[in-house]
């Protein structure tokens, strides 16, 4: 009769073997490791470029609703984003302001520096017509009235 061998004895028949094979040949139990969450960190540039910045977390949310006509999914910023503008800290929020406001009141101050200046430009220039002095303050209120029909649109379209 065969003598009965063990898996240990198939496996390290030998125990001059290396010590790889001993580790084969006993396997500790394993430890269940679980996953690290999803990560919900954005480069810079990802952030500027990739304006629907879906992440691992993103897809791993537990969103709102059913995904039905009746019981849609209610799609919010998640918890800890940090593009929530909800979330930014209060300096920054300030700071755009303060620069927004500043963007606007340098575009009051461009169009009343023309203004101010017709005469000279006249002068200069020896305009006869008073239609082509204020010409350049026409034009500029006209491009700023229909500069956002043109350009709001484009601001809409990707380019990737």
């Amino acid at each position: 009769m065969a003598a009965t061998t063990t898996k240990k004895d198939r496996i390290l028949p030998n125990p001059q073997f290396s010590t790889s094979a001993v580790t084969l040949a006993d396997p500790e139990p394993l430890e269940v490791v679980e996953p690290p969450p999803p990560s919900n960190e954005v480069s810079w540039f990802r952030r500027q470029f990739d304006h629907a910045c879906i992440t691992p977390a993103v897809l791993a949310f537990n969103y709102k609703g059913q995904g039905t006509p009746e019981d849609p999914y209610v799609v919010d910023f998640l918890p800890d984003d940090s593009r929530n503008p909800f979330l930014f800290p209060s300096w920054f929020k300030w700071s755009i302001t303060v620069f927004k406001a500043i963007a606007v009141l340098a575009v009051a101050f461009v169009s009343t520096a023309y203004s101010s200046a017709v005469g000279d430009i006249v002068d200069e220039f020896h305009i006869t017509s008073p239609e082509l002095a204020i010409s350049g303050i026409s034009l500029f209120v006209l491009g700023f009235a229909v500069g956002p029909v043109f350009w709001a649109p484009l601001g809409e379209i990707m380019l990737l």
